[in-house]
């Protein structure tokens, strides 16, 4: 049976045992709008239990259509800017940003963490100072580099630029065997590194590649860019050492018989 203690506490008796209810579940109980009491405690607290069940159920389907219809609304926003085809500034490098894929490219190697990372090539490491591995490689090409679905579960305050939003992916360039990597560091978010390249030997190599677009580094799908920029590089890269590799086959030819003669 229910029992008040001389400071309002509510106490449930259960044959010999009583036991003092917890505050917030007898403000339930209490409640003019809730579950009220009864003679039969065990029913009370059972149906108590069911009602805050539905209760959490309904908010969180609230909750979850509140969230799509705002993503609804951010999609119409985003299309209504694309279509102004605006010519410059920041809507044109949001426009074009919005239209990136933020989706893994092909052309990156997707490592779930630093450790995959470093585990595949042991170039890649280096001792940090605390004596555990870490990557050989400064992120000296930006720390702020952005990706849809990232950039929104970094826990912004209000007083943040909300134009141009630093992300939580930084890049940087291993000398020692050429790769160029993007690690996710976002407080918030699981790490993850993304190879983007690799076989870029020198440091001006990358700068040349690379500083260019460091000033869309805030623009949405900034990362994405990134990833595209070193491998068409990457890609020319090859084709040039391939085309020196394996000459005109008529030029070759025209060699081949001066030779002889």
């Amino acid at each position: 049976m229910w029992h008040h203690t001389t400071g309002d506490t509510l106490i449930l008796e259960i044959g010999h045992h009583q036991a003092p209810v917890p505050e917030p579940v007898a403000d339930w109980l209490l409640d003019s709008g809730g579950s009220g009491l009864s003679t039969a405690p065990g029913n009370d607290l059972l149906r108590l239990e069911r009602r805050l069940q539905r209760l959490a159920a309904n908010l969180d389907a609230q909750r979850d259509n509140a969230a799509a219809t705002i993503r609804t609304h951010a999609a119409l926003l985003r299309r209504f800017v694309i279509d102004l085809q605006p010519p410059e500034g920041d809507l044109r490098d949001a426009a074009d940003g919005w239209q990136r894929d933020p989706r893994v490219p092909a052309s990156v190697v997707l490592f779930i963490d630093v450790n995959q990372f470093l585990d595949a090539d042991p170039r890649r490491a280096t001792t940090a100072d605390w004596g555990g591995r870490t990557i050989a490689g400064i992120e000296t090409f930006g720390l702020g580099w952005r990706r849809d679905g990232d950039d929104e579960r970094q826990g912004y305050h209000d007083h943040d630029d909300e134009v141009a939003l630093p992300g939580p992916w930084q890049i940087g360039h291993i000398r020692r065997n050429g790769d160029i990597y993007a690690i996710r560091r976002g407080t918030h978010l699981p790490q993850q590194v993304w190879l983007l390249g690799t076989g870029f030997d020198t440091h001006r190599d990358v700068c040349d590649m690379l500083i260019p677009v460091m000033p869309q580094m805030r623009t949405p799908n900034s990362l994405i860019l990134a990833a595209h920029t070193v491998h068409e590089a990457q890609t020319h890269r090859a084709t040039s050492r391939s085309g020196l590799a394996d000459p005109d086959p008529q030029e070759s030819g025209h060699r081949g018989m001066s030779h002889e003669q």
